[in-house]
């Protein structure tokens, strides 16, 4: 995972690498992963996950968005807020290699939402690998 350190790196990743890059952060950061068995038209999720932290179970979704320069969209955040409601889970993250448009941070305030820019991924890459 140390070698995609760079928002460049990830930006040169396929979109299937790309989500195993998130599967192994996520599971690095507690979560037993799922992943997606569907390839494709996946209904919006890439990667299925759950965890028990003091007796609480939680589930979420992820989706990974590698993009090279256009911004993920208020269209993707809330489509995946209608996800989290139609798969009965917790929370909802959406990873991107890029950055997110300002209406997407407003519209998850008070969410169980998740936005990880490319900067961000790079600085947890960089905290999960030392």
């Amino acid at each position: 995972m140390h070698r995609n350190q760079t928002i460049k790196k990830l930006k040169k990743l396929s979109w299937e690498d790309f989500e195993h890059l998130c599967m192994e952060l996520f599971a690095k950061r507690g979560w037993k992963v799922l992943g997606n068995e569907k390839k494709g038209a996946d209904g919006g999720v890439d990667i299925w996950m759950k965890r028990k932290r003091l007796r609480k179970k939680t589930s979420a979704i992820v989706q990974c968005k590698r993009y090279d320069d256009a911004l993920v969209t208020i269209k993707v955040i809330r489509e995946m807020y209608g996800l989290m409601y139609e798969y009965d889970v917790d929370e909802a993250y959406v990873v991107t290699s890029s950055r997110f448009t300002k209406e997407c941070y407003k519209f998850i305030e008070n969410k169980d939402m998740v936005l990880i820019d490319g900067e961000t991924l790079v600085k947890m890459i960089a905290q999960s690998s030392s």
